[in-house]
């Protein structure tokens, strides 16, 4: 299994969209730490950063006492510089698997296409 990232993107940007169960996952930004990013409207893609706070209850017992050890406190969206490609999916209400290749080069996306599903 293995961690994954939150990708939102502009429906406009889709081809063929259709309404979706989920929001999109991805497995290709260089991070992979539970983010989040966007692909806005003008194709210019954001991250959001934050930084990360102590919460915990250090008299909680067991599990409980790490429990928001790493809380993101101050987020905020920052563009990014990305070159590469993002493959993102999800699956749509009706059922069919949504997969979907962005390329960008200097965090502004260049081409987008849909992945077929054979099955």
């Amino acid at each position: 299994m293995g961690l994954f990232d939150y990708i939102e993107v502009a429906e406009e940007l889709l081809p063929n969209p259709e309404p979706l169960k989920d929001g999109f996952q991805t497995k290709d930004t260089p991070e992979q730490y539970m983010g989040h990013y966007e692909i806005r409207s003008d194709g210019t893609l954001w991250q959001q950063e934050y930084d990360e706070e102590d919460h915990s209850n250090p008299e909680a017992e067991g599990l409980a006492r790490v429990a928001g050890m790493l809380t993101r406190v101050n987020k905020r969206w920052e563009r990014t510089k990305y070159t590469g490609g993002i493959c993102f999916y999800t699956e749509a209400v009706s059922g069919n698997w949504k997969e979907y290749i962005a390329l960008f080069v200097d965090g502004k996306m260049t081409h987008i296409q849909e992945e077929q599903n054979n099955g």
